[in-house]
C-alpha cells in the first residue's frame, strides 16, 4: 500500500528585513564599503566602522540585517494598533479596515482636531516605519 506525504504548509510570517552587505573591506581602512538592502531590493551604500566582530569581514558577506516594523499613528498620537506590522501592505490593511470602523457614525473624533472626515483621515494619521533591535 502506497501511502503520499502529505506536508502542512505553514504560511510564512511576512516580514521586511533591512541587510547590509559586505562590498568592499580594505585592510588598510577602518570602515566597511557596504550596500543595504530592503528584502532584497537595493536602497544604498553606506560605510561601516569595523569591529573586532566584522573586521575580516568578506565581499558579499552580510553583516547586520534587522527587521522594519509599521503601524500608522492617529490624530492623537497614538498608535491605531496593539501590535505592529512586519510589511506595509499589512499597515496600508489594517488602517483601511480601522477607519472603516467609523463609517457608521461618519467621522473620526479627535481631542485635537475635533470630528475629521474620513476622506481627510489619511492626512490626518502618519505611517510609522522602524528598525526593531
Amino acid at each position: 500500500m502506497q501511502t503520499d506525504n502529505l506536508i502542512t504548509a505553514q504560511t510564512e510570517e511576512k516580514k521586511t528585513v533591512l541587510s547590509w552587505i559586505v562590498e568592499t573591506n580594505l585592510p588598510e581602512a577602518d570602515q566597511l564599503i557596504c550596500k543595504v538592502f530592503e528584502n532584497d531590493i537595493f536602497l544604498y551604500n553606506i560605510n561601516v566602522i569595523k569591529s573586532e566582530i566584522n573586521r575580516n569581514a568578506q565581499a558579499n558577506e552580510v553583516i547586520k540585517t534587522a527587521n522594519v516594523l509599521y503601524n500608522y499613528v492617529s490624530p492623537d498620537g497614538f498608535a491605531i494598533a496593539m501590535e505592529d506590522f512586519g510589511t506595509r501592505q499589512e499597515a496600508d490593511e489594517y488602517f483601511e479596515s480601522w477607519k472603516k470602523g467609523f463609517e457608521r457614525q461618519g467621522y473620526y473624533s479627535s481631542t485635537q482636531y475635533g470630528r475629521l472626515q474620513l476622506d481627510l483621515l489619511n492626512e490626518f494619521c502618519e505611517l510609522s516605519r522602524y528598525v526593531e533591535d
